[in-house]
C-alpha cells in the first residue's frame, strides 16, 4: 500500500484526475495487474493480438493514436512502432514510466480527458455537487486522433464514466443520474470513433460477473445497453478471481475485440 500510495503521489496529473480518483485507479490497476499476472495474461495477450491484426489491415501506416493507453499493459507498444511512422498515447493520466518509455521510442503522448466532463464535475460546489454534466458529443477527441491512419480504444470505453460516477455517488447522486451520465459517455465515445477518418480498432469489456455471492453468479451491461459492431472476437477476462475481489467474489469480464464496423449503440 505504501508502494501504491508514493506512485500515486509522484504520478503527473491534472487537478480534476486527481480529485476525482482517476490516479489512484490508475495506481490500483498496475498493482491489480502484478498480483493477477497469470489470471491476466490470456486477456492482455487477445488485446495484443488483436491490435496486431488490426495493423495488418493499414494500407500506409503513418500514425497509429491509442486511446486509453494506460501503463501500455494490453498494447503491443514495441510493434507499434516499428510499423508506424509515428505512435500517439492518450489517456486522462499518462504515468512516469510511460512518458519516458514513449520519449526513448521516438513516441508521443498527450494527458487528455477524452470523457470531456472531468473538469466540470472536479469545479462543483455546494449543492451542484452530484449534478450529471452535459456530456460532449461527440467526445472531444484531439484533430491528431481523428487524422490518425489507425485508432486503437484499448480498454477504456466501459472505463470512461466509473470517476464520474463513483463522485456522483458520493455526492448522492441516484443511480438513475449515473446510468444516463454512463450511457452518454459511451455514447459520444462511439460516435467521436465513427468520426475519426482512419481505421478503428475498439476493445472493450461490456459484461461483468460475480461468483461466489448467495443467490447465484450476478451479472451486469458494462456498456447501460450499447453494442457496437466489431469485425473481430470475444473473449474471457479473469479480473478478480477469488481471494482479489471483496466478499469472496470472483469477477470474470465479456471482452469484444476488433475492427469497428458500426458505431451505432
Amino acid at each position: 500500500m505504501i508502494a501504491e500510495w508514493l506512485t500515486s503521489v509522484l504520478t503527473p496529473a491534472s487537478f480534476e484526475a486527481r480529485r476525482l480518483g482517476v490516479v489512484a485507479e490508475v495506481v490500483a490497476v498496475r498493482a491489480r495487474a502484478r498480483r493477477q499476472a497469470k489470471a491476466w495474461a490470456p486477456h492482455l495477450a487477445a488485446c495484443h493480438q488483436t491490435i496486431l491484426t488490426a495493423c495488418q489491415t493499414v494500407a500506409n501506416p503513418g500514425s497509429v493514436a491509442v486511446l486509453g493507453a494506460g501503463w501500455l499493459l494490453d498494447v503491443p507498444f514495441d510493434a507499434l512502432t516499428r510499423r508506424f511512422d509515428q505512435v500517439l498515447l492518450i489517456d486522462a493520466v499518462v504515468p512516469r514510466a510511460v512518458r519516458a518509455r514513449a520519449g526513448h521510442a521516438g513516441a508521443l503522448w498527450q494527458a487528455h480527458d477524452l470523457g470531456g466532463v472531468l473538469a466540470t464535475l472536479a469545479a462543483q460546489k455546494g449543492g451542484a455537487r452530484g449534478q450529471a454534466p452535459d456530456v460532449p458529443r461527440p467526445a472531444p477527441f484531439p484533430e491528431a486522433v481523428l487524422a490518425a491512419d489507425l485508432v486503437i480504444s484499448a480498454n477504456l470505453l466501459s472505463q470512461l464514466a466509473m470517476a464520474p460516477r463513483l463522485w456522483l455517488d458520493r455526492h448522492g447522486a441516484d443511480l438513475d443520474t449515473q446510468d444516463r451520465l454512463s450511457r452518454a459517455l459511451i455514447e459520444a465515445h462511439l460516435e467521436a470513433l465513427g468520426r475519426c477518418r482512419g481505421r478503428v480498432c475498439l476493445i472493450s469489456d461490456f459484461e461483468r460477473e460475480e461468483r461466489g455471492a448467495p443467490g447465484g453468479p450476478q451479472r451486469f451491461d458494462l456498456l447501460f445497453g450499447a453494442r457496437p459492431r466489431i469485425d473481430g472476437q470475444r473473449w474471457l477476462w479473469d479480473l478478480a478471481p477469488r481471494g482479489e475481489a471483496e466478499n469472496g467474489l470472483s469477477v470474470r469480464h465479456k471482452v469484444m475485440g476488433g475492427l469497428l464496423a458500426s458505431p451505432t449503440p
